[in-house]
């Protein structure tokens, strides 16, 4: 059993016994009063009640719910709490939610969170949202929505991060462990430069996979531990790995890894293809509607305009159906609502994008009250 298992062995499933939110600097912080505070968390608890919570806890990990109810104390674990809060509020009572709190459970959990996401940016602008019950037919969008006689439909797509990046974030993590195991807590400032393509060293198989990053974690925590011992500043490369350099403040514990390049035209082609085209063919069976793709990654607006107005180039019956595709931005990247221009001035279209661009910008504001507060 690995210590993700033990540490959510151990949980509570009653998770809001521990109130640990009520304390005084979490309203002020927040700007919400302790009553709104507790109002978000029974809205959580009426989604994520005992009974979900065992359910998770004894599932396949990872968990996107319960990484926010047992995230541990401060304002992050707060601001998520609250974050959930608001969906949890808004989708509570559209027909099918309890098919999607199962699927939480599951191996499509976080695709599953984004989607009720969304749904409650449309509820929120004044949508009917449904969930529509998946059919043996391949073309079955995610969300019946309606809005006055507007009726259409959302198919959401979320994107885990590429095995390179999975690859990249461990060998951060591992390099920075062998590092303090080396030379212990007071470290100099220094900076690990990774060459550019170093991920195309990423394996398919997963034991040759860890064996390269255990290889490349070993020889670059043994060049920082020669740069450490040498008069700063200090530079030290490592062949086709990368260059490790000291920098003269070693009083200070500031440290940079990186240098991995991550290519916006291969993110925006996974968007392109894989979401929304992909996607585009579970709308075409019921009609106008939009495209929602979340990604860890946020193309330029430029760039996408340029993709999507080339898709339509090459086949406008491949977006006939793809009104607005909305893309939330991550990172502190703005997000972005993409109209098709074969869909201009068609009511859908319109209410639908004028409805997501008001909803994400709105992303950034106090997190209470939410839609039926």
């Amino acid at each position: 059993m690995d210590d993700a298992h033990r540490w959510l062995e151990s949980m509570n499933p009653r998770w809001w016994e521990f109130a640990w939110w009520e304390d005084p600097s979490y309203a002020t912080e927040s700007g919400l009063s302790i009553e709104e505070i507790r109002g978000a968390i029974n809205a959580n608890r009426a989604l994520f009640d005992e009974v979900w919570a065992q359910k998770a806890l004894e599932g396949p990990l990872p968990n996107a719910v319960l990484a926010i109810l047992y995230g541990g104390q401060g304002l992050m674990p707060f601001s998520n709490l609250m974050w959930l809060a608001r969906i949890a509020r808004a989708v509570a009572p559209i027909p099918g939610v309890g098919r999607r709190l199962e699927e939480l459970c599951g191996q499509k959990t976080r695709a599953t969170l984004f989607e009720l996401e969304v749904a409650s940016w449309l509820i929120e602008e004044g949508w009917q949202v449904e969930f529509l019950k998946p059919t043996n037919d391949s073309k079955t969008p995610d969300l019946q929505v309606r809005k006055d006689e507007i009726l259409s439909w959302v198919e959401c797509k979320r994107f885990e991060p590429e095995q390179w990046e999975d690859w990249t974030t461990e060998l951060t993590h591992e390099i920075i462990l062998r590092i303090h195991q080396r030379s212990g807590p007071q470290l100099p400032s220094f900076d690990v430069l990774f060459e550019s393509r170093l991920s195309d060293l990423t394996w398919h198989d997963p034991r040759i996979r860890q064996g390269i990053l255990e290889e490349v974690a070993d020889r670059i925590s043994a060049a920082v531990s020669v740069a450490f011992s040498t008069t700063p500043p200090a530079s030290i490369s490592v062949p086709g790995i990368g260059v490790i350099r000291v920098r003269e403040d070693r009083s200070g514990t500031q440290r940079g890894i990186g240098g991995i390049q991550i290519s916006s035209q291969a993110k925006m082609r996974r968007i392109a293809q894989k979401g929304v085209v992909e996607a585009a063919q579970q709308l075409d069976s019921r009609g106008l509607g939009a495209v929602a793709v979340w990604s860890d990654f946020t193309p330029p607006q430029e760039l996408v305009e340029v993709v999507l107005a080339g898709l339509n180039r090459a086949d406008p019956s491949l977006l006939k159906n793809v009104g607005v595709v909305v893309i939330p931005g991550s990172l502190g990247a703005a997000p972005i609502v993409w109209r098709n221009p074969q869909s201009l001035m068609n009511p859908a279209s319109d209410e639908l994008a004028a409805s997501f661009a008001s909803a994400l910008s709105r992303l950034d504001e106090r997190l209470l009250p939410a839609a039926g507060s």
